[in-house]
């Protein structure tokens, strides 16, 4: 009796760590498969950006290209992509080509979706441009390219906006 006893305390205890130690999941109904290996989510569900002063120790040699921001917002099913250049003094030709990334997980990879055009003017230190698009549900982000001429000399850089989710 005291034996028996013994073992269903000794089995109650072994059963209660081992569902005290397993994994909790915040999304249960989540695909871990769905979520982007690469890429940071953004804090607010409906607004991402990113920018090249982020990203690139380059901008402190360069004469021309000060700035650039990526950023996609969405309501509903609409998303809006959108980037900006910002040169430190007047150039030739400053621009910013947008594109929109879907993450493909069966590919593991962010996948281009859409080439968004090309922003540029002439003889400024601003190039901006935005576009807005019904997308299916997934998880987006904005890519952008980012470039400045001065004569013979360009500067380019690319930025990529932080990634939200169209359910």
């Amino acid at each position: 009796m005291r034996k028996s006893k013994f073992l269903v305390s000794l089995l109650s205890a072994v059963l209660m760590v081992v569902f005290m130690s397993s994994p909790t999941f915040a999304a249960e109904n989540e695909d871990t498969s769905m979520i982007p290996t690469t890429g940071e989510p953004s804090s607010d569900p409906n607004y991402g950006e990113g920018s090249i002063e982020n990203s690139s120790i380059q901008l402190f040699a360069n004469q021309y290209l000060s700035s650039g921001k990526s950023t996609i917002s969405r309501s509903g099913a609409t998303v809006t992509v959108g980037g900006n250049t910002i040169a430190r003094t007047s150039v030739d030709v400053i621009g910013v080509r947008l594109t929109l990334q879907k993450w493909d997980a069966q590919k593991g990879a962010w996948i281009n979706l859409s080439n968004l055009g090309e922003y540029k003017s002439n003889g400024s230190t601003v190039a901006a441009g935005s576009q807005k698009l019904t997308v299916a549900k997934g998880r987006y982000r904005t890519s952008s390219f980012h470039w400045v001429q001065k004569g013979s000399k360009t500067e380019s850089a690319t930025s990529v906006s932080t990634y939200i989710e169209v359910k």
